[in-house]
């Protein structure tokens, strides 16, 4: 189990940066004739964390810390894949703001 809580740190600070994921999912999952490796990846993760921490082999405290790990590393994928958007949510925003103020105008236009 320590094997796993190894490699599922090192999952983790690999992650933490999100143009990695984002080059995964572009490179691999993207491309048919490529492993879906991000896809792979976060199944991996979420199938750890669904099984119940009762469950033989995972009841023990080092089941457990993976568990926390497997957590932490799906939470700092999500945080990077969040921060790596942040400028196309800002481009998309002030986008959608210049849409509403110009469908605005043309309804004042149509009135007039």
């Amino acid at each position: 189990m320590s094997q796993l809580t190894a490699v599922l740190d090192a999952l983790q600070a690999l992650c933490a940066e999100g143009q990695v994921m984002v080059d995964l999912f572009v490179n691999y999952d993207c491309d048919l004739q490529a492993a879906n490796l991000f896809e792979r990846s976060m199944k991996g993760l979420s199938k750890l964390l669904r099984r119940a921490p009762t469950t033989a082999p995972f009841s023990s405290p080092q089941a457990a810390k993976a568990r926390e790990v497997a957590l932490e590393a799906v939470l700092s994928i999500l945080k990077s894949l969040d921060k790596w958007a942040d400028p196309l949510k800002v481009s998309y925003s002030s986008l959608a703001f210049r849409n509403s103020i110009f469908s605005w105008q043309m309804s004042l236009d149509s009135v007039s």
